[in-house]
């Protein structure tokens, strides 16, 4: 203390400003109070007092910046809320100020300036705390999220999905469960607002969600869960709305928090990792650690969104799924990888001549990331949560593996990307064992949960629930619907895909000047239809695909401002952004 109490003002004094938005302000204003022109006449035992001052004024200052400016969880911030400038000016300001008045004081002013600052702290505490609800008498909710998993890995018995499978053993699988769209953002939108894409206009991965959709999280916070996501893809950080009515959206992937904000940090982030071309991925296993911690500590019901992209390329498991399914020959044993392999994948794995080789790194990331939920799982085991929490494991989308010359992709509407695992379980209230082979679609997801759980239903979301699927073993629709945006050839000229699916059947349409509407027939547990009945079927169905593009010029999409991985990874897939 001593050697502190003799700092002088100098540069450690703009430093500490500088910090005043990621290092924690109670430190920041005990630098502020020492460094900020003390005078030096005062005696040390004094300047040691007004380091606690500093201190103690500071940490009230954090305290009422935290519960009177911090907005509800799902409305937008102000320009100044949230700002490292503003908050430093103001720890100046304060500083400053308080120097001026601690040196005119006498030992009674400044003992009754103590006992102020003290009482000011406990009326921050009692007016900033938080209402008490009544704990809602639902379950808790646990939603997994697996980025890029295909169906067929969790009925592929070479691919271990143990715990995935687990879910569906113990209550119920969707066989034909697909997604809207095969983007990662506008898929998360129809999952969690139960919307879909040509009803809220989110089409591309940078579009935000309109204000008027509601999310299932703003639905459940206003029920009395509490709600945290925890996220692995810089992909859906906040500013795309998918935040909204969640108290904890950890989507800060920086080694410190809040790092981004500060242009110090990020030039030295930009010197420890180099240029980064595409989104930043947290590993599962560090994912799965904080919503851990977070859901043994809430006391009241709630809702956690666990997001996993270790699925998505590239891949680089952690050990043994690193080399789990991966061929014997390692990663250079081919002349060159195919041509439908992304170029920036090619650029990143340079040393990768093997499709095989990188087609098996896939699978052992899909095997990893089901490891993660056993974790969860054990977690609900031990912890004597699994009889009172829903829980369900779905993906945004899946990606190609060699299908008709593409790799690694997600930018169509083939089975291969838009086909997507879906489980649920709830003991007691799910059957064990039920099998809905129907077509149902991920916007279905919301209003479902929100079902079972007797929450509100916003008059804006179009999804079906399928409680009584699930009883029935039947979906309450006949087609499952999808679209993509596909950069065109020359580069400039887009165009759409839409496709729609039944039980057994798939149409898709390609609105490119020429393109015809491939119809196929997918196996079933029915007896195919004679040419006329196919006929009258294919033309049906491409009347409906041709519906979901009505409306959607893919050239005008607008977007927030993005991380430039994100920017520069959105470009690459053909978006043409406009502010």
């Amino acid at each position: 203390m001593v050697l502190v109490s003799r700092l002088a003002p100098g540069p450690v004094a703009v430093l500490g400003l500088l910090l005043a938005g990621v290092v924690p302000p109670a430190l920041v204003g005990a630098l502020g109070a020492l460094l900020l022109g003390l005078p030096r006449r005062l005696r040390e035992a004094e300047r040691t007092t007004f380091f606690l001052a500093g201190l103690v004024l500071a940490a009230v200052a954090e305290l009422a910046a935290a519960w009177f400016t911090r907005p509800l969880p799902y409305t937008k911030l102000l320009p100044a809320q949230g700002n490292a400038a503003v908050f430093a000016g103001l720890a100046l300001v304060l500083m400053v100020g308080s120097a001026w008045a601690w040196s005119r004081l006498g030992r009674r002013g400044r003992n009754l300036g103590l006992l102020a600052l003290a009482v000011a702290g406990v009326i921050v505490l009692w007016l900033g705390r938080e209402a008490p609800k009544d704990p809602p008498t639902g379950p808790n909710v646990l939603l997994v999220t697996l980025d890029g998993a295909r169906a067929d890995r969790f009925v592929d018995p070479r691919v271990d999905t143990t715990a995935t499978n687990r879910v569906g053993a113990e209550g119920a699988r969707f066989a034909r469960a697909y997604a809207q769209v095969p983007y990662t953002g506008p898929s998360y939108a129809a999952l969690l607002t139960g919307t879909t894409p040509w009803d809220d206009g989110v089409w591309l991965d940078g579009v935000p969600l309109p204000d008027d959709r509601p999310s299932l999280a703003e639905v459940l916070y206003e029920g009395g869960w509490d709600t945290g996501a925890f996220l692995g893809s810089e992909r859906l950080a906040r500013g795309l709305g998918l935040d909204r009515g969640f108290r904890v959206y950890d989507d800060d992937l920086e080694w410190l928090v809040g790092g981004r904000s500060l242009p110090l940090l990020r030039l030295f982030d930009l010197w420890r990792t180099g240029p980064r071309h595409w989104p930043e991925e947290r590993r599962a296993g560090d994912v799965v650690d904080r919503a851990i911690v977070w859901m043994r500590t809430r006391p009241v019901p709630w809702f956690a969104w666990v997001q996993l992209g270790d699925a998505r390329p590239p891949f680089d498991p952690p050990p043994p799924y690193d080399t789990r399914y991966t061929p014997a020959g390692g990663p250079g044993d081919g002349a060159a990888l195919p041509a439908g392999v992304p170029a920036w994948l090619v650029a990143r794995e340079s040393s990768v001549t093997s499709a095989d080789w990188m087609r098996g790194r896939y699978d052992g990331a899909v095997a990893s990331a089901d490891q993660q939920v056993a974790r969860l799982l054990d977690f609900l085991d031990e912890s004597e949560h699994t009889d009172d929490t829903l829980v369900v494991i779905t993906a945004p989308h899946g990606l190609t593996l060699g299908e008709d010359g593409s790799w690694f992709r997600h930018d169509d509407v083939s089975e291969a990307v838009t086909h997507v695992p879906l489980v649920v379980r709830w003991p007691k209230h799910v059957s064990p064992g039920t099998v809905v082979d129907d077509p149902v679609e991920l916007s279905d997801v919301a209003p479902s949960i929100a079902a079972w759980l007797g929450a509100h239903l916003p008059a804006s979301w179009t999804g079906r629930p399928l409680v009584e699927a699930v009883q029935a073993g039947r979906a309450p629709r006949s087609l499952a619907r999808s679209v993509a945006f596909v950069p065109g050839h020359p580069p400039g000229e887009p165009h759409r895909l839409a496709a729609v699916r039944n039980r057994r059947d798939a149409l898709v349409h390609d609105d490119a000047p020429g393109a015809e509407d491939p119809f196929s027939g997918a196996p079933g547990d029915r007896e195919a239809p004679d040419a006329d009945e196919q006929g009258l079927l294919g033309e049906l169905m491409s009347e409906r695909a041709r519906d979901l593009l009505r409306g959607w010029d893919p050239k005008q999409v607008t977007a927030p401002d993005l991380p430039p991985g994100t920017s520069q990874w959105l470009g690459a897939q053909g978006a043409k952004l406009e502010p």
